[in-house]
């Protein structure tokens, strides 16, 4: 209902109480208000906890929680779906160069993810002993060695790939963009704004119904 705002007085007024008449409660409201700018809410949990950490969501499970940092991740490059039967993930991932990364955001709510985010992905089977450690490294100098790769929870993600995806932050006064490598867990800090990266997608809860890109940018609104 955003667009009553643009209005006059008296068309608010209208708007407000057409809106408690037809809605009855503001919760109401607000999940219709997100229906018509073309973000689904996030679907409830179902089936079990994976390793002890990861809560998948929906029937399909394409997406998980979580659990430790409330985030939540879909389990495919951008581009792909996910095969529930299959637990796998299908099609072909779609890179993008990191200016066009940053001002996505899906038909979902999700975006590119911050380097804090992406870390707590890093799982570094050498130096992670229980799940709720996952995360937890010094992302200059990645898992070291030996270790398995690519350093990401493989019964959550298994179709990722030892290859850099893009994150949001930028560095000053450099030209070059950031990553995270999956092949040994390390930040990527050398990478030209024009190479083409794959994207793997968040989405904070907390964001409620009005989810943004990384640059702020807001979802496209549905064609009628």
């Amino acid at each position: 209902m955003q667009w009553f705002r643009l209005s006059g007085s008296r068309l608010v007024l209208v708007a407000v109480a057409t809106t408690w008449l037809l809605s009855g409660c503001l919760s109401s409201s607000s999940s219709s208000s997100s229906k018509e700018e073309g973000v689904p809410p996030l679907p409830e949990a179902a089936g079990e906890v994976i390793n002890a950490r990861y809560q998948p969501l929906g029937v399909e499970a394409a997406i998980v929680l979580d659990t430790q940092t409330n985030l939540v991740w879909k389990r495919c490059y951008y581009g792909q779906t996910w095969n529930s039967e299959l637990t796998a993930c299908e099609g072909v991932a779609i890179p993008l160069t990191w200016e066009v990364a940053r001002s996505l955001i899906d038909e979902d709510g999700f975006r590119l993810p911050t380097l804090v985010e992406a870390t707590s992905l890093v799982y570094c089977n050498n130096l992670h002993g229980s799940a709720e450690e996952i995360g937890d490294l010094d992302i200059q100098q990645g898992c070291g060695s030996p270790t398995l790769s690519p350093t990401i929870e493989p019964t959550v993600f298994p179709d990722m790939r030892q290859l850099t995806v893009w994150v949001s932050d930028e560095e000053p006064d450099s030209v070059t963009k950031l990553g995270v490598n999956f092949s040994n867990g390390v930040i990527s800090d050398f990478n030209s704004p024009g190479a083409d990266y794959r994207l793997i997608l968040v989405r904070d809860p907390e964001d409620g119904d009005d989810p943004r890109a990384a640059d702020g940018s807001l979802p496209k609104q549905p064609q009628e």
